[in-house]
């Protein structure tokens, strides 16, 4: 079940961007010939310091969409706060950048 978190975190990659507003929320992006599933498991505020536990996996396609690799990362944790954003290491060279949303977004964008 998803739970509302207090600030929406903001994921950015190289060409797009998603806001999650609540935690056990996964996106899914496709950057290239590769398919992403981010899943921010919990969120847990420290202050000014939001910590987050997050898993990433990954699907990688050659040209003719035939699976030629698969990534599936660990649970990890990363901190994020209004002056410091985390990158996230997704697979085969991929990393997003995790970071406070402006509060004001109050939809995903997917």
């Amino acid at each position: 079940m998803a739970v509302d978190i207090e600030h929406p975190i903001n994921v950015k990659w190289v060409d797009g961007y998603a806001v999650i507003s609540n935690e056990n929320k996964s996106i899914n992006i496709t950057i290239d010939n590769v398919a992403l599933l981010l899943n921010i498991s919990a969120v847990v505020e420290d202050r000014s310091t939001y910590i987050i536990a997050y898993h990433c996996t990954a699907t990688k396609f050659d040209a003719n969409a035939e699976v030629i690799g698969l990534y599936a990362g660990e649970v990890d944790i990363v901190t994020i706060s209004k002056a410091q954003l985390s990158k996230v290491d997704c697979g085969f060279g991929i990393v997003l950048e995790l970071s406070l949303a402006n509060k004001a977004i109050s939809a995903v964008k997917e």
